[in-house]
């Protein structure tokens, strides 16, 4: 099977989607994009950490697997540890950036998103905390049953 075949049938197939447990926007865009026939909630994953009121991908990296590169590309030194609160990721960095003496804004958490995924994707098995486990075995596994009607695996 060529590889653009197996891809557009991942594609048609709505292989699956691991998403930030957020409110709002990011909420009412999944639950049209069900309501609308695009997604399953079979499709859906989220990042859901206990405790956390919302929750990012971010969430489950260990801040050692990207401080390095929070402080070489903005200036910004993180502590060891960004856990605690009811906060999601993105607002508790936001914190650091202010405490720092930068700005924090769309633009420069988006920045900083990319910079922690190149980051995590450099070294990975280092880099999710034990808190990913479940989410990411979730995702694994759907990924693993949606494959398996397309392509041998």
């Amino acid at each position: 099977m060529e590889e653009a075949e197996i891809a557009g049938g991942i594609l048609g197939q709505r292989v699956g989607l691991l998403h930030d447990r957020e409110t709002g926007a990011v909420k009412d865009a999944v639950s049209k994009a069900i309501s609308d026939g695009v997604l399953t909630m079979a499709n859906v994953k989220y990042a859901i950490i206990r405790g956390k009121d919302e929750s990012e991908l971010e969430d489950f990296y260990l801040t050692s697997a990207y401080e390095t590169t929070i402080n070489k590309h903005f200036s910004v030194a993180l502590p060891n540890s960004l856990k605690g609160g009811r906060k999601k990721w993105s607002d508790r960095v936001g914190t650091w950036f202010t405490n720092n003496a930068q700005i924090w804004d769309d633009t420069v958490k988006a920045a900083v998103k990319a910079r922690v995924a190149e980051a995590v994707a450099s070294a990975p098995k280092k880099a999710l905390s034990s808190q990913a486990k479940a989410p990411f075995d979730a995702l694994v596994r759907l990924l693993k049953e949606r494959l398996a009607g397309i392509v041998a695996v």
